[in-house]
C-alpha cells in the first residue's frame, strides 16, 4: 500500500486508508469497531417565548462571533506565490488582533477544476496555511472554515468533489502532523460547506494559545472514517475547547455537527429526525467538553441534552433546502431561547453529504451555572 505523498504533491486517491498513517511502524492503524449507542430521546421543551423569524446570513463568510474579534482589524492582502500555486490562481489575507490570527486562502475558478487539479490546489493551500502558520510566533489553528463549490458534485468514479478536498486535506495534514503524531492533541475542529461561489475558500483562526480537539462519544473520529466516505478521510476535531488563558473566546468552538452516528447517516432525507439528532449529537459533545476541562458535577456518562444546549452562545444553521427552515427553526428554538436572536444565524448550503440536510455549529460557555 502507498503512503500518502508528503512532498510531491496530491495523495493519490486510490489510496485506501481507515485511519492516521503512523510513520514510525509504517502501517494503518485500523479504528476498533463501533459500539453504536443506545438511542437518546430529545426532550419536549416548553417554551414561553414567541419563536422569531431569520433570514439567510450570507454563505462563505464568518459567523458574527469570530467577525467581531477581527471588527477593528484590517485584512492585509499578501501576495506570495511560492506558497501556494499561481500568483493570479490564490489570495490570501491576514487580520491579526492581540494573540489571535485569522488567515484566508481562496483558489479561484476551483469549481471547474479537474479533481486532481482541485485535491493538489487543497494541498497546496492547507501547506500554505501551515507555513503563514510557523512565520507567526507559534500560532495553533483553532477553528477552521471550508467552503467548497460544488461540494456534492458527483464524480464518474463514484467520488464527490467534497471527498476530492479531503484527499488533499489529508496530504497536507500528514505534512503537518504525521511525523510527530500530534493530531490526535492538536487537530482544529472544523466546518466544511457548500456554497454558491466558484473559489475554495478556507479561512483558519488561530491563537498562541493550543486548543484541546473534543471528540463526540457518540461518533467515530473523522480521520478513522472507513473508505466508504471517499478514499481518504476528512480530518478534524468534533469541537476545539480553548486556552483558559485566552479570555477573548468562547471556552468552546463548536464544528458543524450533522445526523451522523458513529460515522453513518442516519435518517436519510428526514428533516424532524435529523434535527433532532443533530441536537442530540451537540449535547452529547458540550458534555464530553466540560468533561474534559474538569468541570465539577460532571462526571457521570449520563447527559442532559437540553442542560447541555443551554450552554450555547451563539449558533450558526446551515440548512440544504429552503423549505425546511421553519422546521428546523420550530425544533431547535425552544433549547436556545435563551439567546437574542441575534447571535443565531441560518445560512441555506448544500451540506458535506448529500442525504444530510442540515447542519449545526457554534460556541458555548462550560462556566455558565446549570
Amino acid at each position: 500500500m502507498s503512503t500518502p505523498c508528503a512532498n510531491t504533491g496530491a495523495t493519490p486517491l486510490c489510496m485506501k486508508s481507515q485511519a492516521w498513517f503512523d510513520t514510525q511502524s509504517q502501517s494503518l492503524t485500523f479504528y476498533p469497531p463501533f459500539d453504536y449507542p443506545a438511542r437518546t430521546m430529545l426532550a419536549q421543551v416548553r417554551h414561553e417565548k414567541n419563536r422569531p423569524s431569520f433570514q439567510p446570513t450570507a454563505q462563505a463568510t464568518l459567523p458574527g462571533w469570530a467577525l467581531r474579534i477581527f471588527e477593528n482589524s484590517s485584512r492585509q492582502e499578501i501576495k506570495q506565490p511560492s506558497l501556494c500555486g499561481q500568483d493570479n490562481e490564490v489570495t490570501i489575507r491576514i487580520a491579526e488582533n492581540s494573540d489571535l490570527l485569522l488567515i484566508e486562502i481562496c483558489v479561484r475558478h476551483a469549481s471547474s477544476m479537474e479533481p486532481l487539479a482541485l485535491q493538489q490546489r487543497t494541498v497546496e493551500a492547507y501547506r500554505a496555511i501551515h507555513h503563514l502558520l510557523d512565520e507567526k510566533q507559534s500560532r495553533h489553528a483553532i477553528r477552521i472554515w471550508n467552503y467548497i463549490p460544488n461540494i456534492q458534485t458527483m464524480l464518474p468514479d463514484g467520488l464527490d468533489r467534497y471527498m476530492i478536498f479531503n484527499a488533499g486535506r489529508f496530504a497536507a495534514y500528514y505534512d503537518w502532523y504525521g511525523r510527530d503524531k500530534t493530531l490526535e492533541t492538536s487537530i482544529a475542529t472544523a466546518t466544511g460547506i457548500g456554497y454558491a461561489g466558484s473559489d475554495l475558500c478556507v479561512q483558519v483562526l488561530a491563537s498562541t494559545q493550543q486548543g484541546k480537539p473534543v471528540e463526540n462519544p457518540r461518533q467515530v473520529r473523522s480521520y478513522r472514517y472507513s473508505p466508504r466516505y471517499g478514499p481518504l478521510p476528512p480530518c478534524f476535531a468534533r469541537a476545539t475547547l480553548t486556552s483558559k488563558r485566552e479570555s477573548t473566546l468562547p471556552d468552546l468552538l463548536i464544528g458543524g455537527t450533522a445526523s451522523v452516528c458513529g460515522e453513518r447517516s442516519i435518517h436519510d432525507q428526514d428533516i424532524i429526525a435529523q434535527t433532532k439528532e443533530t441536537l442530540i449529537n451537540l449535547g452529547h459533545l458540550v458534555h464530553a467538553a466540560a468533561q474534559l476541562d474538569n468541570h465539577s458535577g460532571l462526571k457521570d456518562k449520563s447527559v442532559d441534552v437540553d442542560v447541555q444546549l443551554r450552554r450555547f452562545e451563539s449558533m450558526r444553521v446551515y440548512y440544504r433546502d429552503k423549505c425546511h427552515l421553519n422546521p428546523i427553526m420550530d425544533i431547535v428554538w425552544p433549547h436556545i431561547d435563551h439567546l437574542d436572536p441575534s447571535q443565531i444565524e441560518v445560512v441555506h448550503a448544500n451540506i458535506c453529504r448529500r442525504e444530510l440536510l442540515v447542519e449545526i455549529e457554534g460556541t458555548a460557555s462550560l462556566d455558565r451555572p446549570q
